[in-house]
């Protein structure tokens, strides 16, 4: 167990791992798919949060169309 924990923290990179160790090969390539998860869900925030400031500022700066229902 040490041994494996030892391993994956090793300063070899993760795609040099012996693919005749499955538990170790599960788990790296469950490591690899949670980083590739988070960084797309947090491209995805980033770009909502974003567009949502955008639009926020055309909405402002926009003058009132004269009939609109939001127009007081």
């Amino acid at each position: 167990m040490w041994e494996k924990m030892l391993y994956c923290y090793s300063d070899e990179p993760i795609w040099n791992v012996r693919p005749d160790d499955p538990f170790l090969y599960r788990n790296i390539i469950a490591m690899k798919c949670y980083i590739i998860t988070r960084w797309l869900l947090t491209v995805l925030v980033m770009t909502l949060c974003i567009w949502h400031v955008i639009h926020q500022e055309l909405m402002v700066s926009r003058p009132p169309v004269p009939g609109h229902k939001l127009h007081v």
